[in-house]
Order: C-alpha cells, then structure tokens, then sequence
C-alpha cells in the first residue's frame, strides 16, 4: 500500500512519461524541483499540506535526458547536469534555460564526462563534482573552468569521482568521493 503522500507525488507528475523520481530539491522560494528519468518539473503549493500541482512553468525542460545533479545559486538560479553532458542554469527571473560548454583545453574528455554533484557557492561560482575527471571550478560571469584532479599529491582531490560537495561555515568545501574518501578543500589555498 502507498502513503498518501506518494500517491500526491504521482497524482502531480502526469506530463512524465518515468515514475522514476532520481532528483528533489527544494529551491529558496519554496518551488520544489522534482527530477524524473525523463526531466525536470516544477510544482510549488503553500496553501496545503503537501504535494499538489499548481503550475507546470517548465513542463519538461529536457526530454529524454536523465538529471544527475540539481542545485540553487545565490540568486536563486537553478543549475542542473544531464547524462548527455550538458550543464545548464534556469534563470529565476526570466526563466530562459542557459547552456554552458564544459570543454576545456586542460580537460579535453570534461564535456563528454558526467556530472554527479553541483555546488554554488555564495561568490557565484559554481563546482561540479564528476564522474571521473574530479573537481571542477566554473566561474558563470567569465567562463572560465578550472579543473582539480587526483595527482598523487595534496594539491588535488584524492580520486577523480565526486560525489558530493558541501561547504562548512569556514568556506572550505567537503568532498566526497568514490573511492578515496573525506577530502577537505581549503578554498584560501587552491584558488
């Protein structure tokens, strides 16, 4: 028997063609972000207690692509990862989706790499935690990408594949990886 509150939550994805819920996040306004296997849908509803549909703004934002990583930036800007490679922000004023190209001289496989984890961090930076070619730096406002990868010394992740990043009171991200544990990046020092 299902909770009634899974029920909701099925009842609210009718334009989904995956029951597949990979992704949840809940972004400063209260809108809650609900990834399926085949996108990205949007419902919000303060008014009850629970799930409900009340606007579809963005149906589907990508069709036939899974969402890997969801996460806000500080002015409320929703980015996104896609199995296909492809990192995107909604922007949560205008609502316009802006594509960012992730190839790099210094990481020439970065684009075709995936994308597990997002981070933003209160200067607008955005990290992206990969699958296999470690920490990536993204600056939106110049484009500028600048990778950390394991090298075998203190200067890099201890493995290539980042699972989760988060950011403790200090700024110092805490990384974690797929194989090579606990790391602590002190942003003072690798920037």
């Amino acid at each position: 028997m299902h909770s009634p509150i899974l029920k909701l939550i099925r009842q609210a994805l009718p334009a989904s063609k995956s029951n597949e819920i990979v992704l949840l996040d809940v972004g400063p306004d209260g809108t809650l972000f609900v990834s399926t296997a085949d996108g990205v849908l949007q419902y919000y509803d303060p008014e009850i207690p629970g799930f409900a549909p009340v606007s579809i703004k963005y149906m589907v934002i990508a069709s036939d692509s899974e969402t890997t990583a969801i996460a806000h930036d500080s002015v409320g800007s929703l980015w996104f990862s896609q199995d296909t490679g492809e990192l995107l922000r909604l922007d949560s004023t205008s609502g316009q989706i802006g594509r960012y190209q992730l190839a790099s001289s210094e990481l020439p496989g970065l684009e075709a790499d995936m994308v597990v984890t997002i981070f933003a961090d209160a200067n607008g930076i955005v990290w992206l935690g990969t699958e296999s070619q470690g920490l990536v730096r993204l600056n939106p406002a110049s484009g500028e990408i600048k990778a950390y990868q394991f090298d075998g010394t203190s200067s890099g992740p201890s493995h290539n594949s980042i699972t989760n990043i988060v950011s403790d009171n200090t700024g110092s991200l805490w990384l974690g990886t797929a194989g090579g544990g606990l790391n602590r990046f002190d942003l003072s020092l690798n920037i």
